[in-house]
């Protein structure tokens, strides 16, 4: 099982009057940023859906070897960024697996590190249920 990590990054930053994907952040940009640190997750595959100002983005950052989702339908909202992801994927990914993530999301590192120890923890009180459970049936049989 494989998963691919996509970055939603489609939205036009009405309130900021420009693109937030742009903004400066250390020595680089927001989305830059972003897209450096999902690429150092777990994951075998990173996608980036841009929509608003797409061409702009697309020429002022370097993605690599990060596949570019485009979301025509982008002023619909975030749900058709998910949207056109999935439907991507499906045609494009070799994963069967999606984490989304958040464009604007700066400290993306600290979550998922906090999800996976919260998976690491519910698997390890699954299995220390377990060999509780095998513990007590040894001692109703003694």
């Amino acid at each position: 099982m494989s998963t691919a990590a996509v970055v939603l990054a489609a939205g036009a930053s009405r309130r900021l009057g420009r693109p937030k994907q742009l903004e400066p952040w250390g020595d680089t940009n927001l989305l830059s940023h972003v897209v450096a640190r999902t690429c150092q997750f777990p994951v075998d595959e990173v996608w980036v859906v841009l929509g608003h100002d797409y061409e702009r983005i697309l020429d002022s950052i370097d993605f690599g070897d990060v596949g570019i989702i485009e979301n025509p339908e982008w002023a619909e909202g975030i749900a058709s960024s998910i949207r056109v992801a999935l439907d991507a994927l499906t045609r494009l990914s070799r994963c069967d697996k999606a984490l989304i993530v958040m464009g604007e999301v700066q400290n993306a590192n600290k979550v998922i590190r906090y999800l996976i120890a919260l998976v690491v923890g519910l698997v390890l009180t699954i299995v220390l249920a377990l060999v509780l459970q095998f513990i007590v049936g040894l001692i109703q049989r003694a």
